[in-house]
């Protein structure tokens, strides 16, 4: 006889604890390289997803279209749907403290570093040879033709 699989609503309960000073909701169960937690999906191939994005979806249904959940904690760990919130991509990006900080702070400048504004008529936009896109001060990069 083979046993029936418990929802994973169920299963996820007994992987969580709460923190009670900063009301993070902590996973204790398996966790992925970044400190995600991760739950399986069960089913015949398995597979794995992340333990916030079920949480946060038993609670207020599916993370909108063409949006992804920011940590508002900071605190990878953090199941808690109270600390998830759907955001754009470019928005989680911009407030993360990760590996694309130095990306996330190029593109919330406003202005150059000798103060001009990057307007859409004063920024240069080039894709660069990584795959990033370049911005460029329109006035700096005159000046510096003209030198």
């Amino acid at each position: 006889m083979i046993a029936l699989r418990k929802p994973v609503a169920e299963r996820i309960q007994k992987f969580i604890i709460p923190e009670p000073n900063s009301g993070c909701h902590l996973w204790l169960g398996s966790m992925n390289e970044f400190g995600y937690g991760k739950i399986g999906r069960g089913g015949k191939y398995g597979g794995a997803t992340k333990a916030h994005l079920v949480c946060y979806e038993i609670a207020n249904g599916p993370v909108p279209k063409g949006m992804e959940l920011d940590h508002l904690c900071r605190n990878p760990a953090c199941v808690n749907p109270d600390h998830l919130e759907p955001v754009t991509r470019r928005e989680n990006i911009l407030r993360g403290s990760g590996p694309k900080i130095t990306k996330a702070r190029h593109a919330a400048r406003t202005h150059c570093r000798n103060g001009h504004e990057l307007t859409p008529e004063n920024t240069m936009i080039r894709k660069l040879p990584n795959g990033w896109i370049g911005r460029r001060c329109r006035i700096c990069f005159t000046r510096g033709r003209r030198r």
